[in-house]
């Protein structure tokens, strides 16, 4: 029965061991499934941590891109307000030019020449401008008076008339261009 009992007593220390060591089995499972869901969270979390540093990334990027756009806004307005300060300065300009060319042309009228040759080659004696328009030219002469194409004065009268002018264009007025060697001596009403 000494062997029976020492059998038993083996078996029941085997059924011990065998426990402790499926306990111990079973811990080291449960630590590895633990270390792998760690590694898995880790992972995660070094995968959270590169997406934040891209949207950080990104948002910086946006950020400037921002406060670029508000740079230039800013610029812009300051260059759509010089713009504008100049187009009303222009629109002036424009305005004094137009009414020193009506001037000019008022101040015409009554003009004398003592010869004035005309582009067309005609040439007249004592001449004084009786009345202008954009297409005609009244003329009291020597022999009489004339109606001549305003086309056919020449090119310094042309220049002083600017007919055909438009003001912010660049070009010259019409018949400016022909060629003329009259206007000697002129005399304004006012000498």
């Amino acid at each position: 029965m000494d062997a029976k009992i020492i059998i038993y007593g083996f078996c029941l220390a085997l059924v011990i061991a065998g426990s402790f060591f499926w306990r111990y089995t079973m811990q080291i499972d449960e630590a590895e499934k633990e270390m792998l869901l760690a590694r898995q969270q880790m992972n995660a979390s070094e995968d959270g941590v590169k997406q934040a540093k891209g949207w950080l990334a990104a948002r910086k990027e946006a950020a400037a891109l921002i406060a670029a756009a508000a740079v230039i806004e800013k610029d812009n307005k300051a260059l759509k307000e010089a713009v504008d300060a100049l187009q009303r300065k222009k629109t002036e300009i424009i305005k004094v030019f137009n009414s020193s060319i009506q001037r000019a042309r008022q101040e015409t009228v009554g003009m004398e020449f003592p010869d004035l040759q005309l582009n067309s080659g005609a040439r007249f004696r004592d001449v004084k401008i009786q009345s202008i328009d954009e297409s005609l030219v009244v003329l009291k002469h020597s022999e009489g008076v004339s109606k001549v194409p305003t086309s056919a004065m020449p090119s310094e009268l042309m220049d002083r008339l600017r007919f055909g002018f438009i003001p912010g264009t660049t070009g010259s007025p019409a018949g400016a261009s022909a060629s003329s060697s009259g206007s000697n001596g002129q005399k304004t009403p006012s000498s």
